[in-house]
C-alpha cells in the first residue's frame, strides 16, 4: 500500500527537482549572452565546422534523447514492473522517485545540446530552440499524484489486486 501522502511529498520533490533545472537552463542562457554580448570576439570551439552537421548531430542527440525519456518511463512505470513492488511502500516511492529524477535529467539534454551548438557553431538561435525544446522536455515529464495513482492502480488490477481505497492505493 502507498500512502498518498507519501506520494505528494515524493512529487513536491520532483517538482523542486525540475525547478533546479530549470534554473541550470538559466545557467546556460547567462553564458551563452556572456560569450554574445562580452566576449564580442568569441569566434567558437569548432573551428569552422559547418553549422549544418552541427545541428544535424545535436538535434538528432535531443530528439534522440527524448525518446529515451519516453521509453524509459513507459518501461518503469510499466503495470508489471510496479506490480513486484506493491508490497513495499518505500521502495515503491523510491523507485516512482528515481524515475522521476532520471526522466526529468535526461530531460535536461536538449539544453546541454543547445549550450554546445553554441559554442562549437555560434549558433544563437538553435541554442533557444533547444533550449524551450528542453523546458517543454521537462514540464512534460513532471509527474503527478493522480498519474502515479492511476500507474500504480493498474499494478494493482494486473496482479489481481484493485483495492484501491480513499488515502491509499493498492
Amino acid at each position: 500500500m502507498v500512502n498518498r501522502e507519501y506520494l505528494e511529498k515524493t512529487s513536491k520533490a520532483t517538482r523542486y527537482f525540475a525547478a533546479a533545472l530549470v534554473f541550470v537552463i538559466l545557467i546556460y542562457l547567462g553564458l551563452v549572452m556572456l560569450g554574445r554580448n562580452v566576449y564580442i570576439y568569441f569566434k567558437g570551439y569548432g573551428g569552422g565546422v559547418d553549422p549544418l552537421f552541427l545541428r544535424f548531430v545535436f538535434y538528432g542527440a535531443a530528439l534522440s534523447s527524448a525518446a529515451v525519456v519516453e521509453v524509459y518511463k513507459k518501461r518503469q512505470l510499466s503495470a508489471a514492473r510496479l506490480a513486484g513492488l506493491l508490497d513495499d511502500q518505500g521502495a515503491m516511492v523510491r523507485h516512482l522517485l528515481s524515475t522521476a529524477f532520471i526522466s526529468l535529467a535526461l530531460s535536461n539534454i536538449p539544453a546541454v545540446c543547445g549550450l554546445l551548438i553554441y559554442f562549437f557553431g555560434l549558433l544563437f538561435g538553435d541554442f533557444f530552440v533547444l533550449a524551450g525544446f528542453s523546458l517543454v522536455l521537462l514540464a512534460y515529464n513532471i509527474p503527478t499524484v493522480r498519474y502515479w495513482e492511476r500507474r500504480i492502480a493498474a499494478a494493482a488490477a494486473e496482479a489481481g489486486r484493485g483495492d484501491v481505497s480513499a488515502g491509499t492505493v493498492a
